[in-house]
């Protein structure tokens, strides 16, 4: 009789251990499995780069303002054309998370006379209100 107790005691013992590796295996490939689907990405930090600049903005620009009347609506600009001293460049860049990245630009363009007069990009005001000014 004790051997047949035994015995048993034995095969579920070993039933135990299998089932328990068997269950710990199933838990690692579905965790892997999980994790291999991006479906949970880590956390992101949001990227602005570049000083934004509204619409309002932009319909504040007039012809003829002077280099230090835009400079002091739309602040410094990021870049300055290597090419031409009179055209000013803003940028501004945003990307969240795992989205596409955005740009926003717009290009200022000013006479020998440190005027304005030309405004191109992507924030200015639709073709019909590009302010050009002829002299």
């Amino acid at each position: 009789m004790s051997r047949i107790f035994f015995a048993f005691f034995r095969v579920n013992i070993l039933f135990r251990t299998v089932y328990s590796f068997f269950y710990l295996f199933m838990v690692f490939i579905f965790s892997i499995s999980l994790s291999s689907c991006n479906l949970f990405r880590p956390y992101k930090i949001p990227i602005q780069q570049g000083e934004s600049f509204s619409q309002n903005k932009i319909k504040k620009l007039q012809p003829d303002m002077t280099k230090d009347q835009v400079l002091y609506l739309l602040g410094s600009p990021n870049a300055n054309s290597p090419f031409d001293k009179n055209k000013w460049i803003y940028v501004y860049t945003n990307q969240h998370n795992y989205l596409p990245r955005s740009e926003t630009k717009l290009v200022l363009t000013f006479n020998d006379d440190n005027k304005l007069i030309n405004i191109q990009g992507d924030g200015a005001p639709p073709a019909a209100l590009t302010y050009r000014t002829v002299r």
